[in-house]
């Protein structure tokens, strides 16, 4: 954070640029990420349950478009083109599915996605893979094709 908070301060560069620039800082100095671990660890115990839908909405990514990068953090995953798609197990029954489109209004399903400290304009919670549903798709499409 500190880098990011420099780089903000000093350079004027944006949140998500800033945060860019500094895990590529420190990927240089640290072992390279594996997937499976950091996988195992957001998805065991009481949050096992969500691993399936996790690999549902993978799934769903990859068959819109396989030029994604995906990105493993602490507690959750991006999926990348030049912008992101998070998927976040948030509570042991919830994953929470950052989406970027800007202009999109707000319903009761695709909500705000202020808890993503603004890198996220919408939010869809996931609980089932019934909420997986076309009107879903639709919406990871535009978020993928806007990327």
């Amino acid at each position: 954070m500190a880098i990011i908070k420099y780089l903000k301060a000093e350079h004027g560069f944006t949140h998500g640029y800033a945060g860019l620039i500094a895990f590529k800082a420190r990927e240089v100095n640290e072992p390279s990420l594996d997937c499976d671990n950091f996988l195992d660890n957001q998805y065991k115990g009481s949050k096992a349950a969500l691993k399936p839908l996790y690999d549902e909405l993978y799934n769903v990514v990859k068959s819109i478009g396989d030029d994604v990068d995906i990105s493993p953090r602490k507690t959750y995953f991006t999926i990348r083109r030049t912008k992101k798609i998070i998927i976040k197990p948030s509570t042991k029954d919830r994953l929470d599915v950052g989406l970027v489109l800007k202009g999109e209004p707000e319903t009761d399903r695709l909500q705000s996605g202020k808890q993503f400290s603004g890198m996220m304009t919408h939010c869809v919670a996931v609980q089932s893979k019934s909420d997986i549903n076309n009107e879903f798709k639709s919406w990871l499409k535009q978020a993928y094709e806007s990327a």
